[in-house]
């Protein structure tokens, strides 16, 4: 059923916006940093639309307060795995241009729908990229417990 769901969604968003494309979270999770720096550019980006437009994305003060305090929460969490050294200018690029074309739909009518599915396509990708980086990070974890056990 999740298959059918996640399916719907990106023919969606390809139904709405053929040509927009969508950030590339290609990264190597061994890049804990560079790929944090990323998914907190990401949030902040996100967060500073959301404050400008959540009216005109049909969504009420309230709904759009929860989503940012969600997004000041997860970059809290992820704050401390990141360094000033690891901000990526393609990314920002990347993350600013995204955001740039998203501004320009959003008072369209009818495109609200289409540019929130957007931006949940992507948090979807920047939660599973850093559910990898949690992986990575805990695998770490446990073998530096390990190897310090057996001295």
């Amino acid at each position: 059923m999740l298959m059918k769901i996640d399916r719907l969604v990106l023919e969606e968003i390809h139904e709405c916006f053929p040509r927009l494309p969508r950030i590339s979270w290609a990264f190597d999770t061994y890049q804990v940093e560079a790929a944090v720096g990323a998914a907190i550019q990401f949030f902040n980006a996100t967060i500073y639309f959301f404050n400008e437009n959540f009216e005109a994305l049909g969504l009420s003060q309230e709904l759009s307060h929860e989503l940012l305090q969600i997004l000041d929460r997860l970059i809290e969490e992820w704050a401390p795995y990141v360094t000033d050294t690891t901000v990526n200018e393609d990314v920002s690029q990347g993350i600013s241009e995204f955001y740039r074309q998203l501004i320009k739909l959003v008072p369209k009518e009818g495109n609200a729908a289409c540019v929130l599915s957007v931006i949940s396509e992507n948090l979807y990708q920047v939660a599973h990229l850093l559910s990898r980086v949690r992986k990575h990070l805990l695998v770490n974890e446990t073998s530096r417990v390990g190897y310090f056990k057996d001295e």
